[in-house]
């Protein structure tokens, strides 16, 4: 225990006597801390909170066409079609959906103009201090590479197909982690996020991501029942081509005898009136069955109730100077300390190593 003790009031002692040392360097890194929050890039939150209101619907056999319908490998049981508010995030980070928000237009206040978020990050954006720092040390490997690979021309892929450069990639990918999408599993919110460097663009790019994330979320819970409306009209259609021919062909056949003289005729007039009737009831059934499958498709469309709009966010959500002052300056501290205490440590083994 005395041992301890001696060895706190010397550590004391020796911090105290490179006061001077510690005080230097610490403020060295001061100055690297205010330069650094001075230089770093602002940025800007906006937010949006949805409460989604799901419509669940019985299952329908449609008047039995449950069974055409599978002999034509599509099944009209439109119960229970959706997607787990779990995979929200996901969705965002979907190459497609990521693509499709990063190259739409927005307007960029600080900049006067009004281009994709894509483009400006590609052109317009510029690293901060720390930024070009890292570029020019941690990133110069890549840099390098750069400069061996950039004759070489990118492979066509079919335009069906996605693909893009490392470049693009890398911003895309970087785009992707300033877009937030959070689901609270008690209440069923969601929250919405997406920083921007400034403040117009960050609630337009809000604005945005809720529009196209909602418009997904609607086509999942819909497409069961989108795929059983398109299958029941194609019946309709052929339905009532079916019943206008038989129409059609009463009509010519009456024209024709009009006095129905004959046992033969008229029995052949009545076998056209019944496959008539038929297909008229087949026709007036799908028709019934066609707005039943309408119906549907409204009741499974999700609605969404915003709780907290998407408005332009007044304060800078980065950087947090004072955190970034004090982070340098606990850094300088313990560097400085850390030094100062272990000069004599290696004075001490040395000194013991030469004897």
């Amino acid at each position: 225990m005395k041992e301890q003790e001696v060895d706190v009031a010397e550590m004391v002692r020796e911090i105290w006597s490179r006061r001077k040392f510690i005080v230097k360097v610490t403020s060295v890194f001061v100055i690297l801390g205010i330069i650094v929050a001075l230089t770093s890039k602002v940025e800007y939150t906006a937010t949006c909170k949805l409460l989604p209101e799901d419509k669940e619907g019985t299952s329908k056999d449609f008047g039995g066409l449950g069974g055409l319908a599978g002999l034509a490998g599509i099944s009209l049981d439109l119960g229970g079609s959706g997607l787990n508010p779990e995979l929200y995030p996901e969705v965002v980070k979907s190459a497609t959906f990521l693509n499709k928000l990063i190259n739409t237009p927005v307007y960029f206040e600080a900049k006067d103009t009004t281009i994709s978020s894509f483009d400006y990050f590609k052109n317009l954006d510029k690293p901060s201090l720390l930024g070009i720092l890292v570029q020019n040390t941690i990133g110069l490997p890549g840099k390098i590479k750069k400069l061996f690979v950039s004759g070489e021309k990118s492979k066509q892929s079919p335009s069906e197909i996605m693909r893009f450069t490392e470049e693009d990639w890398s911003i895309i990918e970087s785009y992707s982690e300033r877009l937030s999408v959070a689901v609270d599993s008690e209440t069923g919110t969601i929250r919405i996020k997406a920083e921007m460097p400034d403040a117009i663009a960050a609630a337009n790019v809000t604005t945005l991501l809720v529009a196209q994330l909602t418009q997904k979320i609607s086509q999942y819970k819909t497409e069961k029942a989108q795929v059983s409306l398109s299958f029941i009209e194609e019946r309709f259609e052929e339905s009532r081509n079916e019943y206008e021919i038989r129409q059609n062909q009463l009509a010519t056949f009456a024209d024709r005898n009009r006095d129905l003289t004959t046992a033969m005729i008229r029995t052949e007039y009545d076998r056209l009136q019944n496959e008539m009737n038929i297909a008229f009831e087949v026709y007036k059934s799908l028709a019934t069955q066609r707005e039943q499958a309408r119906i549907k498709v409204k009741e499974d469309t999700p609605i969404f109730t915003v709780i907290e709009e998407v408005r332009i966010p007044e304060t800078k959500s980065k950087p947090n100077r004072r955190v970034i002052v004090f982070v340098f300056t606990f850094a300088g501290l313990a560097v400085s300390i850390g030094y100062a205490l272990f000069i004599p440590i290696w004075k001490s083994s040395n000194s013991n190593g030469n004897k």
